[in-house]
């Protein structure tokens, strides 16, 4: 109970007028634009978590069993997928935010009513999010674009939240955030072989100083 108090009492903080009315706007102006819905629908689909379970099985799977250092990324990365789903499947349920009342919930995808019905913390901006970092904190120096570009599909995953009137704002602002830290401590504190590793980096003075940098 103390906890949900205080998880109640931080959106709460955003839980108004302003935020629902700007919200709503973002959300009216996208049905009255004329814009096709089939790319958010799209960006849905991409950012949704059985697309992203199913995708990363298979890569780990598919992995040769001699490429530890793949292996060990892949792992990390699934166990960060995972993690996602706790932090989703605990704070939805505790802080109990409905979402917006002129959501659709008709033509969402695949979803579990008994979570899914709340709106707090938005799903698909923690696992979007989540990705782009864990890109960023991976991958980055042998793939310098590849961060920044998914950190701009996980931002447009996260305003879509709102144009498709899942979400409220602080619902995917949270997310984001909270995305980003379920990367840093998967990659930190729990795989930090995935950082240390030459298939990864070549420098590991590098890696280890850019990290702590960033963290």
């Amino acid at each position: 109970a103390e906890y949900m108090g205080i998880l109640n009492a931080c959106w709460l903080m955003f839980d108004n007028e302003g935020e629902i009315a700007a919200s709503r706007a973002m959300w009216s102006i996208f049905q009255h634009s004329g814009l096709p819905h089939f790319p958010l629908f799209l960006l849905e689909l991409s950012g949704h978590g059985l697309v992203w379970l199913a995708a990363s099985g298979w890569s780990w799977v598919s992995c040769s069993q001699a490429d530890k250092d793949g292996l060990d990324l892949r792992s990390a990365f699934i166990l960060g997928l995972l993690t996602d789903l706790v932090w989703v499947g605990v704070l939805k349920p505790l802080a109990r935010r409905k979402r917006p009342h002129w959501n659709h919930s008709s033509d969402q995808i695949a979803t579990i009513n008994a979570i899914d019905k709340f709106s707090f913390p938005s799903g698909h901006s923690t696992r979007s999010f989540y990705i782009a970092t864990f890109a960023l904190l991976t991958l980055s120096p042998s793939h310098p674009n590849l961060a920044l570009q998914l950190y701009g599909w996980a931002g447009s995953v996260a305003l879509s939240r709102v144009f498709l009137g899942r979400h409220y704002l602080f619902d995917v602002v949270c997310g984001s955030a909270i995305g980003f830290v379920n990367a840093m401590l998967v990659v930190w504190f729990i795989a930090p072989e995935v950082v240390r590793s030459d298939w990864v980096y070549s420098n590991h003075d590098w890696s280890r100083i850019q990290l702590k940098n960033w963290l």
